[in-house]
């Protein structure tokens, strides 16, 4: 990253940055999720949850609030060591960008990772490929390297991915990519099927608890 900072400049240090620290406290905090609801599941402690009125919201909501927490100290730890240490002067824009940015991304990451949990019935299934689904999506979503900016046509790969859509809205919005008026309703429209389709994927992962 460092030495890409030097040959593109500042900018992408600050946003490459922010990459890093997406990257770190979401494989940190997210891909453990679906571990813990895969094992839940295998020793039939979600079944007693789904017995109980309420049980199962509560445990949800538990698991997604105490990671965010998480979540959002590893960010936090990282974002200060990161500035401080590099001397990099970050803007208000910048600051919004990545609370929420990372709000979002964790929040579908979350989804993702309970859908996971639903799909697998062996914990030692479910460490290597929840590494695998997110390192992937992460890495192709132009989060961590802006691919999109050095090779325009990766914008057809990057914009499909749920984190590479809602990285393509917010860095045109505060100017760091430049997008036209059709690639923005696309990135605008994709982020609506995500958000549709995890929500009903995650209807259906709820429902396959109860089987």
């Amino acid at each position: 990253m460092i030495i890409l900072g030097l040959l593109l400049g500042q900018d992408f240090l600050v946003y490459g940055l922010m990459g890093i620290i997406l990257l770190v406290s979401l494989s940190s905090t997210i891909i453990p999720i679906s571990i813990y609801l895969c094992s839940d599941k295998v020793e039939k402690r979600i079944k007693h949850y789904l017995i109980i009125k309420g049980a199962i919201w509560k445990y949800t909501r538990a698991l997604y609030f105490v990671n965010l927490i998480m979540f959002g100290l590893v960010s936090v730890l990282l974002f200060l060591v990161s500035t401080l240490g590099f001397k990099i002067s970050i803007d208000y824009k910048t600051v919004l960008m990545l609370i929420s940015f990372g709000f979002i991304s964790y929040t579908f990451a979350f989804i993702i990772a309970i859908i996971i949990g639903a799909l697998i019935n062996s914990v030692n299934d479910a460490i290597p490929l929840s590494m695998l689904i997110f390192f992937i999506i992460i890495l192709i979503s132009g989060i961590t390297i802006p691919l999109q900016k050095l090779i325009p046509q990766y914008y057809y790969l990057e914009v499909l991915t749920p984190f590479g859509c809602l990285y393509m809205f917010y860095s045109c919005v505060i100017g760091f990519i430049d997008l036209t008026i059709v690639e923005m309703v696309v990135a605008i429209v994709i982020i609506i099927i995500w958000i549709l389709g995890l929500s009903y994927l995650l209807y259906i992962a709820f429902k396959s608890f109860k089987k």
